[in-house]
């Protein structure tokens, strides 16, 4: 298979690598920027071209589109004009609206159109989610989770001002509660209503929102609690759920799940890292290599553009709760 690796920047590079990886075959990278290009051809030993044309003349099997999220139509269109189903990471824009001309052209092409669900591959997610569909702690009755990072720390090598995340459309904090939604809707269905509290907390040089409190109810009455902050020096993920016969307590800082059970009063206790050659890149490996399978028609890709445009939904009610004070349906 031969993939042509749109946008060779930090996230770009780690999809080069996860290809590499898989040995799933021969990537071609472009990137507007010379600087770019030719430190891929040095990490990597790949060929580089400097426009997105001269990519397609190469007749790649597969797109991967790894740019700032206000670029993803622009070249997810033009991989699907091109009769080429295509990968991209989270699409975050303002306007859900935005993402119709991409939905109808997959309907109409037929070609996969796979939108970024990385988390779903966390090691210590996929646990969580093996023990909810077991029912090995019941019916959950509510849950509270985080996450927190330092947005100057995501690219030390670069001035905030320099990275797209420095954009109200796609900022850090607005980015990162579309992540933790894709996997908390995987584990307990799809969000019904919000109330937020969202603002800028800190003196980060960027016009965005840095932090968000949401109040969840979901689909099937489920209430839960998400933080997301890109306000905090020390990072960290995690999520408690209270169940009707038990409990889960995942931490990301020590990279450990444990599980309550109530019947027995005892702990199980699993390690996100329990092998040693785990590696960060381990669940985008995985990622890329359900997209794969899902080219070669080996099984279903999990998300559709149309779950990213919903997910965008999500995120101007959260806005608009913020706004205007009050709880809103996502009905």
């Amino acid at each position: 298979m031969k993939f042509l690796q749109v946008g060779l920047g930090s996230m770009g590079k780690r999809r080069v690598r996860c290809t590499h990886d898989l040995r799933a075959g021969e990537v071609i990278g472009f990137d507007r920027r010379a600087d770019r290009r030719q430190e891929a051809e040095r990490l990597y030993g790949i060929r580089t071209v400097p426009d997105f044309e001269a990519g397609l003349s190469a007749d790649p099997d597969v797109v991967i589109v790894s740019t700032p999220p206000n670029q993803h139509v622009e070249y997810g269109l033009a991989a699907l004009k091109a009769g080429k189903p295509f990968f991209a990471e989270e699409t975050i824009m303002l306007d859900p609206a935005a993402l119709d001309p991409l939905i109808a052209a997959a309907d109409e092409s037929g070609l996969l159109a796979a939108p970024s669900c990385t988390m779903r591959f966390h090691p210590a997610i996929k646990q969580i989610k093996s023990v909810l569909d077991g029912g090995e702690i019941g019916q959950p009755w509510s849950f509270n989770a985080h996450c927190v990072s330092y947005l100057p720390g995501w690219h030390p090598w670069e001035q905030v001002q320099d990275f797209y995340v420095r954009s109200r459309v796609s900022g850090g904090g607005r980015e990162m509660v579309a992540f933790e939604l894709d996997w908390l809707e995987w584990l307990f269905g799809p969000v019904a209503s919000v109330a937020a509290e969202i603002g800028k907390r800190s003196d980060i040089p960027a016009d965005i929102d840095d932090t968000f409190q949401m109040l969840w109810r979901f689909a099937g009455g489920l209430p839960g609690s998400l933080t997301v902050s890109v306000a905090y020096h020390v990072p960290g993920r995690g999520i408690e759920i209270s169940a009707s016969q038990g409990q889960i307590i995942w931490t990301g800082r020590s990279h450990q799940v444990a599980i309550y059970t109530a019947a027995d009063g005892k702990w199980q206790r699993y390690m996100e890292t329990a092998s040693l050659d785990y590696g960060y890149d381990r669940m985008y490996i995985e990622e890329l290599a359900h997209f794969v399978r899902a080219v070669q028609g080996q099984e279903s890709y999990g998300r559709t553009f149309g779950d990213a445009q919903r997910m965008l939904r999500v995120l101007r009610a959260v806005e608009r709760s913020a706004a205007e004070g009050r709880r809103l349906s996502l009905a």
